[in-house]
Parts: C-alpha cells; structure tokens; sequence
C-alpha cells in the first residue's frame, strides 16, 4: 500500500474546504465587493452612502449627494461589482 504525504493530503483538504467554502459565503462576499464599491462611488461623489443592496451581479447604491444650492439630493446608482 502507498504511504500519502500528510503535508500533501492537508493542503488539498484545505483547497476543498477553501472552494467548498467561497461557495457557502458567496452572498457574503457579493455584500461586502457592494459596500467597498458604494464606498469607493461615494468617497469620489463627496456623498454619503444611504443604502446598499446586492442584487445579482450589479449593486444598487443609494446616495445622498451634497449640493452647492438647497438641500441634498438622492442619487441611486446600479454599479457591477
């Protein structure tokens, strides 16, 4: 019988569970791939980020943009992530 290197075996199991893993959290990751991106949208705009929602493969951001005259104005931008 073959003897398997456990420093082999340990670093496929770790794989499999990695994989296995990024499938289970996927949604998690599409969440936090929106916030940064929502972030990143409102850091450039000089806004502030209302709300965030994941929706497939694009993000829908709410932002409240400042503006020079009256009151700030509600912006919802649709972003791939």
């Amino acid at each position: 019988m073959k003897r398997i290197n456990t420093s082999i075996l340990a670093k496929l199991i770790l794989v499999v569970g990695l994989l296995g893993g990024s499938f289970v959290v996927n949604d998690h990751a599409y969440a936090a791939s929106c916030s940064a991106r929502a972030s990143s949208l409102a850091s450039s705009m000089g806004a502030s980020v209302l709300s965030v929602t994941a929706r497939g493969n694009k993000c829908v951001v709410v932002l409240l943009v400042r503006s020079k005259n009256g009151p700030p104005k509600r912006k919802r931008v649709v972003v791939n992530k």
